[in-house]
């Protein structure tokens, strides 16, 4: 049973085969990933099935979101996802390139999302994990209201049950000159609605 593991004298380039050895691990169930090689965090995508992991955390994640469907082909009994990642960087990819869920992504229904700074890393998720029924979202620089919530969900997550968020709002000086407490109570306005009290109060 591997509880902490320390290697030293690694190299980046050389750093798959470890992710791959860890992914054949056949009563592998339970994986806490937070990996920092020279002070920059890293994590490669493996490139063998795993057929026994079911909770996976990965810690500051960098990479970019369309890694996440290689990610969940690889681990088709995966429940619970989380991660964490302070990349505030704009990954689109192109318009051609569509996120679509693979059977293999169907099976996880929980996804925990911390310290998130990209919409598009987060709406990439929300897009191959349609039957997520808990959802709890930690956000930072990313303005999102009651109303682009509903639309998120109504679009990519129709089996939502449970959400919990927490959201760092700006509140700097406006050309309106409107007080903190106007911003606030405008956004929470957004939440005033039968989307939110009635049908998912």
């Amino acid at each position: 049973k591997f509880v902490h593991c320390r290697l030293y004298h690694f190299h980046v380039e050389d750093f798959r085969d470890v992710i791959d050895q860890i992914w054949k691990l056949p009563k592998l169930s339970h994986l806490y990933w937070d990996v920092t090689f020279k002070y920059e965090r890293h994590f490669s995508m493996a490139t063998y099935l795993s057929t026994s992991l079911q909770y996976l955390t990965i810690r500051n994640y960098n990479g970019c979101s369309y890694d996440f469907s290689r990610l969940f082909e690889k681990t088709p009994r995966l429940r619970k996802f989380s991660i964490s990642s302070d990349s505030d960087e704009d990954d689109d990819l192109p318009i051609s390139r569509e996120f679509l869920p693979a059977p293999q992504s169907l099976s996880v229904t929980r996804l925990i999302l911390l310290s998130i700074r990209s919409l598009p890393l987060m709406t990439s998720l929300f897009k191959l994990l349609p039957s997520i029924t808990r959802l709890k979202v930690e956000i930072y620089s990313i303005t999102l209201d009651g109303h682009q919530w509903k639309e998120m969900i109504v679009n990519y997550l129709p089996q939502l049950k449970n959400f919990q968020f927490k959201i760092d709002l700006d509140l700097c000086r406006s050309i309106d000159d409107s007080t903190n407490e106007d911003k606030v109570d405008q956004y929470l306005s957004t939440y005033r609605t039968s989307f939110w009290i009635e049908h998912h109060q």
